[in-house]
């Protein structure tokens, strides 16, 4: 997908979530105030507070009440998550968590004897 053809919401989660999986904000660290990424994207409340929600379902931040926006441990970070599991593959060499996506993958195939079969939905 060409960055024009990414909404800005998107553009600003990619943009958010790359850096907090790149360390540029450190697990408990608060994000920057809501108005000052509404300035440094030029956007709206609303965007960011959807923004907000897309990190939240990644796992990647918790949302205190009148305190902000927080970065959650890696380890609570949802690796299923493709955006979450491509930024820290390309951030983190971790062997271990390659380890462990490889053995998600293996099993599957393992249960299902073709290496590209879909997953079972849920």
């Amino acid at each position: 997908m060409e960055k024009q053809d990414v909404s800005k919401t998107d553009r600003i989660l990619l943009t958010l979530g790359e850096e907090i999986v790149s360390g540029q904000f450190a697990a408990g660290q608060p994000l920057p105030a809501e108005v000052n990424l509404r300035e440094r994207f030029a956007t709206s409340r609303n965007i960011i507070r959807e923004v907000y929600r897309s990190l939240t379902a990644k796992r990647l931040i918790e949302i205190k009440r009148y305190r902000g926006a927080f970065v959650t441990p890696h380890q609570h970070w949802n690796f299923l998550d493709s955006d979450v599991l491509q930024w820290s593959l390309k951030h983190n060499h971790d062997p271990k968590l390659i380890a462990a996506m490889c053995g998600c993958w293996s099993s599957h195939t393992w249960r299902t004897g073709q290496p590209n079969a879909p997953a079972p939905r849920i």
